[in-house]
């Protein structure tokens, strides 16, 4: 069963087959009686990505133009998860680790007393 989202079409449901084992037990043993229902539909999509060049066996191009995502997209996302599986397709933080231009906290004390915020 497929399904449409605008341009990119992706198929409705991650067949378990092809879920990490690691995933799908872990999955079980917090209960759930399906790897299926627990992840949001992005995941499922970039999944679907990744392994459709392996279920239809049809061009990586042409893939990527039926999901309307770049090839370069598509390779960040395969070596994601060809290292963290499928918790490797969750987007990224993008807040940065460190700010270049924060006031140190003594100035900020200074500041506070003046303005008796």
């Amino acid at each position: 069963m497929t399904r449409s989202l605008g341009r990119a079409t992706y198929l409705s449901v991650v067949p378990t087959r092809y879920l990490h084992t690691q995933v799908t037990n872990s999955l079980t043993d917090l209960g759930y009686t399906s790897a299926r229902s627990v992840y949001p539909i992005e995941i499922k999509r970039k999944f679907n990505l990744i392994h459709e060049h392996e279920w239809t066996g049809n061009t990586l191009t042409g893939i990527c133009k039926k999901y309307d995502v770049s090839r370069k997209t598509y390779y960040k996302w395969k070596n994601r998860y060809d290292n963290n599986g499928i918790d490797g397709l969750y987007d990224l933080s993008r807040v940065p680790r460190t700010i270049k231009y924060k006031t140190d906290t003594a100035t900020e004390e200074i500041w506070l007393q003046q303005n008796k915020i």
